[in-house]
């Protein structure tokens, strides 16, 4: 009898230190995402007159989030040197699967700068503000090779400009093989796989951006993206026409005809 006792008092004690836990972690303030994130940012060219750096940023909005947008953000060089940049007016609520998602593009008088922090998101007159998470611009990326004429008036000093890119198109898009396995189960779905397609065309990243509940399908997906080969992404002539690394979304549909 004794023992029954000591046990069930035990098990009462658990289950109120398990309650107990709970209550705390529901206090706790849940912090929401940032409205819009950088997937990707880079160096794209320097010019030649001035010798101002031109960088490609890629600002991606959260899922359900609604524009126009003002955005501010801040480059930062090595030597810890800040400046701050407003993007007026971005767009949000794209098709997280359209392809040719427009980037935005600073000029800035350094070449130093290695990366860029999202600070606040401001969208009818409510402003969020962000976790400084910094993205560092790729040494992949990180390149003055490539120029433009930063004397055109249409550049803008320290101005954000939303531009849209040429976008990347497939040279080989390459085919997910069905796995048999998947098949006797009648396994079927679809897969969203992101890349990141370098300036050479070569898929630089590849992951899953929504599963299809498969991770047999989600593999073959994303190897499938792997093996593709792409034109890359250019500039508009009027900023150089500079072959960019950029983000390209692929879908696969996993279908057995019934």
């Amino acid at each position: 009898m004794k023992v029954r006792v000591v046990f069930a008092g035990l098990i009462l004690a658990l289950a109120q230190l398990i309650m107990g836990a709970s209550v705390s972690a529901a206090a706790e303030p849940v912090t929401p995402p940032c409205k819009v994130a950088i997937s990707l940012a880079e160096l794209a060219a320097i010019g030649t007159a001035h010798r101002y750096a031109e960088y490609v940023l890629f600002l991606e909005p959260a899922k359900n989030v609604r524009g126009p947008l003002d955005v501010r953000l801040t480059a930062q060089t090595d030597a810890g040197a800040t400046t701050p940049l407003v993007v007026n007016g971005f767009s949000a609520g794209n098709d997280s699967r359209s392809h040719g998602d427009k980037a935005v593009l600073v000029v800035l008088p350094s070449a130093g700068i290695r990366s860029f922090v999202v600070n606040s998101v401001e969208s009818a007159g409510v402003e969020q503000t962000c976790s400084n998470v910094w993205f560092t611009l790729s040494t992949l990326t990180y390149s003055t090779a490539s120029t433009f004429d930063d004397s055109a008036p249409s550049i803008a000093l320290d101005a954000p400009t939303i531009i849209s890119l040429d976008d990347a198109d497939f040279s080989y898009r390459a085919s997910p093989s069905y796995p048999e396995m998947a098949k006797e189960e009648n396994v079927q779905g679809e897969v969203v796989v992101r890349v990141v397609i370098g300036t050479d065309g070569v898929v630089d990243e590849a992951w899953v951006d929504q599963s299809s509940g498969s991770t047999d399908l989600d593999a073959v997906s994303v190897g499938a993206a792997r093996q593709s080969t792409f034109k890359p992404a250019h500039l508009p002539a009027i900023y150089g026409g500079t072959a960019v690394e950029s983000i390209y979304v692929i879908v696969y549909t996993f279908s057995i005809d019934m």
